[in-house]
């Protein structure tokens, strides 16, 4: 599922969630590149990321497309991602302005 939010004071919301769920929070280093992404998405068995748009000059959602290239044919939100590479993360959200696919 890609889910896109216009929260600009985000991380309060997921940590408070995540204790109300009972579910393990992970925090991943915004500045890895593909590969260090892969790795540590299939090493926790990640099944949500949250991300922001950009860290610095980087571009996260190019990033995540790297590592998950079956991003470009979903629509905009909705569906639940099945991906080969990262066969545990289900949902993605993007914090952005902008709307990706």
């Amino acid at each position: 599922m890609v889910i896109h939010l216009k929260i600009y004071g985000c991380y309060f919301a997921p940590l408070c969630s995540s204790h109300n769920i009972y579910v393990s929070q992970v925090q991943i280093d915004p500045a890895y590149q593909p590969p260090q992404l892969l790795h540590s998405v299939n090493k926790v068995d990640v099944k949500a990321l949250i991300s922001a748009e950009f860290f610095k000059t980087n571009s996260c959602y190019q990033i995540l497309r790297a590592v998950i290239p079956e991003l470009d044919g979903y629509p905009e939100s909705g569906v639940e991602i099945k991906s080969s590479k990262t066969p545990s993360l289900k949902t993605l959200i993007i914090m952005s302005d902008k709307h990706y696919r």
